[in-house]
């Protein structure tokens, strides 16, 4: 789960959401926060707090990966201009590729040959995803 912070515009009485859509979202659950206010001066976004559903322990080192990506960009930006070396940048890339592909790893574990593939393409794992991924007993 991945809460975001958005900014909110309150016309007659209404809340409107000014925060651009990303990824198609049609739909976005809003639980205001009266305590955190936007920082004008430095223009520095807030981190997107995650939690993990605990189902799998690799998602928390995905989560860790994120936020070490995210914190890096926010404590190297002034406004929209990031400045990051190229070398620290890949370095937080390839974390996150890594956890992520743990997460892969234990969906795919969790996943019989016949369910449907996590992946939400409606087929079957083992005619999806499955063959990508090599599990070991």
């Amino acid at each position: 789960m991945e809460a975001e912070h958005h900014a909110i515009w309150e016309k007659d009485g209404t809340l409107v959401d000014i925060t651009p859509p990303i990824n198609g979202k049609q739909r976005i659950l809003f639980l205001p926060d009266p305590t955190q206010t936007y920082d004008f001066a430095s223009q520095k976004r807030r981190i997107n707090i995650k939690r993990n559903s605990g189902v799998f322990s690799s998602v928390d080192g995905w989560i860790a990966a994120a936020d070490r990506l995210q914190q890096a960009i926010e404590d190297n930006s002034t406004g929209n201009q990031v400045t990051l070396q190229r070398s620290y940048l890949s370095a937080l890339g390839r974390d996150i590729q890594n956890s992520l592909a743990a997460v892969f790893v234990d969906l795919a574990r969790a996943t019989r040959p016949n369910d449907p593939c996590f992946c939400t393409s409606g087929k079957k794992f083992k005619k999806c995803c499955g063959p990508l991924v090599q599990l070991y007993p």
